[in-house]
């Protein structure tokens, strides 16, 4: 081998990423904690949650990226431990694209800090969380602040918030939210996409969208406090919705260039 071939070789070589390693937690796994197997990981890796109750608040840190988190069935994070006034979100995530998947968060309050008490609290982009039940959370099930943010197929009940997200091109499909006293889904930013979803019992809107090109498709909404569907931006698509029992206005589309067809609203 030439030396031209060796120095090429050793260069491919460091620049190759180091092979992504499966860390299990929790009962007959290598880590006690959710938080000890995520401090041990390295981008990109997986971090499998075995059943059980977990009581604890979990961080992914910013280094983190491409880091999953994935729930066996009935792995529950249970973020307010017994007899705590307060703790903060169940999970935190800082880092980009995470994939969260087939987690139960609960209990999730706010204590005498800042900290939210939130089910999700998010500043990554590209997340993903991917059939989570959030239930019981003082805050909410999820506050996402990031662009192509993706959440599908969860369930969030008895929250006292829905879901909040604030970036561009996010999507929401598959998802079934009943909220205590806030928007079941509120969306703030360009090409959001929202569909298939069922929102029961909402003290205030069904699903909130502020934001250029909005799509919201095929989804149920009822019971209400104020809209089922309340739209603010330029070309939105909202299509083939059922609106139920709404307070108020079963629907409204402001701005530009709407189209607006096959909605069906009963009051």
């Amino acid at each position: 081998m030439s030396r031209l071939q060796i120095v090429v070789a050793v260069l491919l070589a460091s620049a190759a990423p180091a092979l992504a390693k499966k860390i299990e937690v929790g009962k007959g796994g290598a880590f006690p904690t959710i938080q000890a197997g995520v401090d041990a990981a390295a981008p990109g890796d997986t971090v499998v949650v075995a059943a059980g109750v977990h009581a604890e608040n979990v961080t992914i840190p910013a280094p983190l990226a491409g880091l999953t988190l994935k729930g066996m069935n009935g792995a529950v994070i249970d973020a307010r431990p017994l007899g705590a006034a307060g703790s903060g979100p169940g999970l935190t995530i800082l880092a980009p694209d995470v994939t969260v998947r087939a987690l139960t968060i609960r209990n999730a309050r706010a204590g005498e800090t800042p900290e939210s008490g939130v089910g999700v609290e998010s500043s990554g982009d590209r997340v993903r969380l991917l059939d989570l039940e959030i239930v019981g959370c003082h805050d909410g099930a999820a506050g996402l602040d990031g662009d192509d943010v993706v959440v599908t197929g969860g369930r969030f009940d008895a929250n006292r918030g829905g879901l909040v997200i604030d970036g561009a091109s996010a999507r929401v499909e598959d998802v079934r939210v009943r909220t205590d006293e806030r928007d079941g889904v509120r969306v703030t930013g360009p090409d959001a996409r929202i569909e298939h979803c069922r929102i029961e019992t909402v003290f205030r809107s069904g699903i909130v969208v502020l934001g250029d090109g909005a799509r919201v498709l095929d989804c149920r909404i009822e019971g209400t406090g104020l809209r089922g569907v309340d739209v603010l931006g330029v070309d939105a698509l909202v299509r083939d919705n059922e609106i139920a029992t709404t307070d108020k206005e079963g629907l409204r589309v402001e701005g530009p260039f709407p189209t607006i067809r096959g909605n069906r609203v009963e009051r």
